[in-house]
């Protein structure tokens, strides 16, 4: 048999999502390449999932697929490209969240906490400011520890009953669906393990005057 048989490749889709949280007020831009094709521009579609139910879908030839998504909400986002003539596809599938809104917020304190304390020392819980867009009605202060979990309030004032390191965190986040854009900010403080040394030297014995007495004591905490 003359001629010659060439060798065929699948065609390799690879995507290059930049991630995979969104927000509604924009298009998605998918980056792609597509390599082993025979066409120049080959058609690649992308097709937005909420379960199994199709919501949204692109095309294009040019390397890159805008895709507007209609609503907020936890999808599946399907990238193929079909090649041959019974229906095989390369393809990428990405989890991907789509927010109402997708912005910074940010959380700082005038003032700072001091470093050092020492058991039974209180601790007053200062104030935070928060950018405008943290929804002030959600934010949270924690104080965490060896000993567990307390959500505390500005102006509390709180007692360090144990040494060790404790957590200071403060929480906010903003009103964006279906979850909130969100942050923390951490301040750490030391409660110092200081515990006054005692000790009693007893003396069984007679001695002269101008006698030397030597005494070695050793000295121990808890």
């Amino acid at each position: 048999m003359d001629g010659e048989i060439k060798s065929y490749r699948r065609p390799t889709l690879d995507v290059a999502l930049p991630q995979t949280t969104f927000s509604l007020s924009s298009p998605i831009s998918i980056p792609y390449y597509v390599s082993n094709v025979l066409e120049r521009n080959p058609v690649v579609n992308a097709t937005l999932y909420e379960g199994e139910n199709e919501i949204a879908s692109s095309s294009s030839t040019s390397g890159t697929i805008s895709l507007t998504p209609p609503k907020e909400g936890l999808f599946t986002l399907k990238v193929h490209h079909p090649y041959g003539k019974s229906g095989k596809e390369a393809s990428s599938s990405f989890e991907i969240e789509v927010r109402t809104k997708i912005e910074e917020i940010s959380i700082s304190l005038p003032t700072e906490y001091e470093v050092d304390y020492l058991p039974g020392d209180e601790l007053e819980i200062l104030p935070a400011s928060y950018s405008s867009n943290v929804d002030l009605t959600k934010t949270t202060v924690t104080i965490r520890s060896e000993q567990g979990e307390q959500v505390v309030s500005v102006g509390d004032k709180v007692k360090l009953e144990k040494p060790g390191v404790y957590e200071i965190i403060y929480y906010a986040c903003d009103d964006a669906l279906p979850r909130p854009n969100e942050t923390k900010t951490i301040r750490y403080i030391m409660v110092k393990d200081i515990v006054d040394p005692a000790f009693e030297i007893s003396f069984n014995g007679e001695m002269r005057v101008g006698e030397q007495l030597f005494v070695q004591i050793s000295i121990e905490d808890e």
